[in-house]
């Protein structure tokens, strides 16, 4: 019976110890895994984050690029409002010096208007001026 004993105990001993070996491999696969998934993790985290900053520069770049869009479309406005404001200056400039010679010299008539007044025997106003008579 003893020897029945010892021998139940020796096995029952061998399968403890069989468990424990089978429980410290299982251990070390939980924390194998564990390492991996932290390094999966902690990979899958760096690829986002990366990413994200490509991003970044990619939004910082087009911002860049539509500001100095604005500048030259702005510049391109003020240059063409120059250019207004100088012909709008040249038109009243011709307006004015119009004025000025046609007030200046009232006896002067257009090529037209010196075919009319010789085809129509009308005496031209600078003739009437001077005290001549057709």
């Amino acid at each position: 019976l003893r020897a029945t004993c010892d021998a139940r105990s020796h096995s029952a001993t061998a399968s403890v110890e069989q468990a424990k070996e089978v429980i410290v491999g299982y251990k070390d696969k939980v924390n194998e895994l564990k390492a991996k998934e932290s390094t999966n993790l902690s990979e899958t985290f760096e690829e986002t984050l990366n990413s994200l900053r490509n991003q970044l520069l990619e939004k910082e770049n087009e911002k860049e690029l539509l500001r100095k869009r604005l500048e030259e479309t702005k510049e391109t406005a003020r240059h063409e409002q120059q250019l207004m404001v100088s012909a709008f200056y040249d038109v009243g400039l011709q307006v004015a010096r119009s004025k000025v010679n046609r007030h200046a010299s009232p006896g002067k008539r257009s090529w037209l208007g010196q075919m009319r007044a010789e085809t129509l025997n009308v005496p031209s106003m600078a003739s009437l001026s001077s005290g001549k008579r057709p």
